[in-house]
């Protein structure tokens, strides 16, 4: 299946969420986009020239109303660049400089600037600082006013009057006559509030429309400052006292209309000085309503103040690259998935893809630069401290005014987590699938191995003791105990073969383990026994425990090709109210890498050569600690051996005692058994077993047959022996009829089924007699006769 495929492939409902919170993110990205277009429309369309420069003079960012005064063209100011070779007179930038960072702000102060030609112009220059990228810069307002000062001359020679109205583009204008000095600023607002010696010469009708009064009503004086806004009251009577010195001074400013709407106001005002008397005698100023282009700058800084506040909030990361693919902007989440910091990568290329996954980010680029956009594309990246992380990339290309290709965004979301789960998906469906395949096998193979080991055991009861032939049959005994070995390790595998636990003391199955080990191991590897003093007791069926420790062994033999040396430990490890055992195997051997060990219980992985293994033993004994609630770890250096450590719990109980060996002669009976069993072979051999041990047996090939013979014998039948999964009608259904209408029958089940095939069927082993298959003819009496007894 292709990568592409893979993509495709349905997600767990956890990754289903995460691609609909993607989506809602995607929306808000849009939202933003849209915010930020509208705040660079209103940047690039403002009337008033607005740029921003970092502390040398590099400009950052402007609009065209700055190149206009000075008829400049983008492509001029890009090979100029520093502002500092547009300004006529040099001293004009060290005095506006060095007032902004004495007062931290520059406010309307003139200077004048060198046209393209090499002529000069005036303007009023506003300068805010302000940080971009962590760099400290300022945030420049330029104001044209070299008409306004020829105006003014023209004013001073004549018609001053009319040339400066038809100058001033503001929405009213006025001009003010001072019959006596007004008080100075030291004597307080209370002072200039209650100044009457000033009156309009003359006003345009539009400050009735501002301002909702008429001019008779607001004195100049005291009058007018009461329309001021509290807050800046202050501000405006300090503005006014300089006006009062003959200092041209443009102020911006509040006041209380007669609605009740605060509106804000640009007051362009031209004092005019009267040498003779030393001192302001009247003004003439213009003023706009700035009330909307106020409303729209704070629009514009709550939208990038929230555009901001969302890019950093994101859990996505986002950033962004210029053209050049150089990183321009880079939220926290970028920073948590990555690890580098904003200010270590801004600038750079993207560290996050170095040698060949460098490639793949290069490609995507180049399709982002082409127009294209992308989502879910997942690839990996590296983080900083060389950590590969798993990403789902969408991505899109960012436009200027005009539509060219400006830039691009990547949006990354990191799947590392949700890759790491659906391989473990993966590897529990492949479990799944081989447990359903392991319990089928198991089925048909047990079946067909009863039929081998039961009339191997009644071919060996006709035999002599002493012929060739019963060694032939022991071998064919050996080759079916073998074969049942194999499922029990499929079964194993896939933790549900059908164990009887009990308490068993892993020293005692080591001893008698010895001597089939020292025959597994061969005589070039030392096998050494390292016992508990006291039983190392755990509650686990001792076939199983024999399996792990045999599996091990073999293992280890494998590994030790010129001979070596295995130990076997036992230790009890007591701690806060628990108790394990520990089981030590260790070897001498290769050892393995950190590859091999990766994989080493996975089910068929093998590195021994095809033929000369299976690749099912250590995935078996990891299915049986599973079973035991223990753990296993594997410690492996190569050229150094392996050691592998399981943890069981320790059982409480004292050691089960051995069973009683089995008496020579099965034992018989006269009773009359009914036989259910699906499997002609199975059926032929159970019932000649049990007429041989003297009982009258009624055979059944399914479980509505064998009700039928229920019906007919009724009472004459002491015991149901049943295979659990038969066509039609299964064991557990036939159990059920029969207990409904005998409920003190006896039942005895039978079956080469896993045990969670079997209790699907209605069956719960170790709460009703079960007998697993392959078994042996003597098994089979001794069951039949115990189940009678019982």
């Amino acid at each position: 299946m292709t990568e592409h495929e893979k993509s495709r492939q349905p997600l767990p409902h956890d990754v289903t969420g995460l691609r609909e919170r993607v989506a809602e993110l995607e929306r808000e990205r849009a939202t933003l986009q849209e915010s930020e277009a509208l705040y660079r429309s209103l940047f690039d369309n403002a009337p008033l020239g607005l740029g921003i420069a970092n502390r040398q003079g590099d400009l950052l960012a402007y609009n065209d109303a700055m190149l206009r005064p000075g008829g400049y063209t983008r492509a001029d100011i890009e090979r100029i660049r520093n502002v500092g070779k547009l300004y006529y007179v040099a001293e004009d930038r060290a005095r506006a400089l060095e007032l902004a960072a004495a007062q931290g702000f520059l406010h309307r102060h003139p200077v004048r600037m060198r046209r393209k030609d090499g002529t000069p112009y005036e303007v009023l220059l506003d300068l805010v600082p302000v940080t971009v990228r962590g760099q400290p810069c300022y945030q420049a307002m330029v104001q044209d006013v070299t008409e306004q000062r020829r105006a003014e001359a023209a004013l001073r020679a004549s018609q001053e009057r009319h040339r400066l109205v038809s100058k001033l583009a503001s929405d009213y204008v006025y001009a003010v006559r001072f019959a006596e000095p007004p008080p100075a600023i030291e004597e307080g607002i209370d002072a200039l509030l209650s100044y009457t010696g000033c009156a309009w010469e003359w006003v345009t009708e539009a400050f009735e429309r501002v301002t909702g009064y008429t001019a008779p009503e607001v004195n100049p004086g005291g009058g007018w400052l009461r329309l001021i806004h509290d807050e800046d009251v202050l501000e405006y009577a300090r503005i006014f006292a300089q006006r009062l010195t003959g200092h041209r001074e443009v102020s911006e400013y509040r006041i209380v209309a007669r609605s009740g709407d605060i509106r804000w106001l640009r007051d362009h005002c031209q004092p005019v000085w009267d040498a003779e008397h030393q001192r302001v005698t009247r003004w003439y100023g213009g003023v706009q309503d700035i009330t909307e282009r106020k409303r729209v700058e704070e629009t514009l800084r709550e939208a990038n103040d929230t555009l901001h506040a969302l890019f950093q909030a994101s859990p996505l990361a986002i950033y962004t690259f210029d053209p050049e693919g150089l990183l321009r902007s880079w939220n926290a989440a970028a920073e948590r998935t990555f690890g580098w910091t904003e200010v270590e990568i801004i600038g750079r290329p993207a560290l996050m893809a170095p040698g060949p996954l460098a490639e793949h980010a290069l490609e995507l680029h180049a399709r982002l630069m082409r127009g294209e956009s992308f989502t879910g594309v997942e690839a990996q990246r590296v983080r900083k401290d060389g950590i590969p992380v798993e990403v789902s990339l969408s991505g899109a290309p960012l436009r200027d005014r005009g539509g060219a290709i400006a830039g691009c965004v990547l949006v990354a979301l990191d799947v590392t987590e949700r890759k790491r789960l659906e391989e473990q998906l993966r590897q529990a469906q492949k479990i799944e699938a081989i447990g359903r395949l392991a319990g089928g096998v198991a089925h048909d193979f047990n079946n067909l191995l009863t039929g081998i080991t039961g009339y191997s055991d009644l071919l060996a009861e006709e035999l002599p003791a002493d012929g060739s032939s019963r060694e032939l049959l022991a071998e064919i005994q050996k080759a079916a105990d073998r074969a049942a070995l194999l499922t029990g390790r499929l079964l194993a595998f896939t933790r549900k073969q059908v164990v009887a636990p009990h308490a068993i003391d892993v020293n005692a199955v080591l001893g008698d383990l010895g001597p089939l080990l020292r025959r597994l191991i061969g005589e070039d590897v030392e096998l050494a026994f390292r016992l508990s003093p006291e039983p190392a007791t755990i509650r686990a069926d001792t076939s199983q425990l024999q399996q792990v420790i045999i599996n091990l062994a073999v293992n280890a033999r494998d590994a030790m090709p010129t001979g070596g040396r295995l130990l076997l430990q036992t230790e009890r490890l007591d701690g806060d109210g628990t108790a394990e055992i520990l089981l030590t195997v260790a070897d001498t051997g290769e050892g393995m890498t950190e590859q091999v060990r990766a994989h080493l219980f996975e089910p068929f992985f093998t590195t021994k050569a095809v033929g000369k293994g299976t690749g099912l033993g250590l995935s078996t004994v990891y299915g049986i600690v599973r079973q035991l609630d223990g753990t296993i770890d594997v410690e492996s250096v190569p050229g150094r051996g392996t050691t592998f450590r399981i943890r069981v719990p320790a059982e409480a109980q004292p050691p089960d005692p051995d069973p009683i060996a089995p008496a020579a002669e099965s034992p018989r009976g006269s009773e009359t058994i009914l036989l259910a069993e699906d499997d002609p072979s199975v059926r032929a051999l159970v019932l000649r077993v049990l007429r041989k041990h003297g009982y009258t047996v009624l055979e059944a090939s399914d479980g509505d047959e064998a009700f039928q013979l229920a019906s007919l014998h009724g009472d004459a039948i002491q015991l149901l022996l049943t295979d659990v999964i038969m066509p039609r009608v299964s064991g557990g259904e036939l159990a059920q009829r029969w207990r409904a209408r005998w409920p003190d029958g006896r039942i005895l089940f039978m079956s080469g089924h896993a045990d969670d095939a079997i209790v699907r069927h209605g069956v719960a082993v170790g709460a009703v007699a079960f007998l697993q298959k392959p078994f042996t003819t003597a098994q089979l009496a001794r069951k039949v006769r115990e189940v009678l007894d019982d």
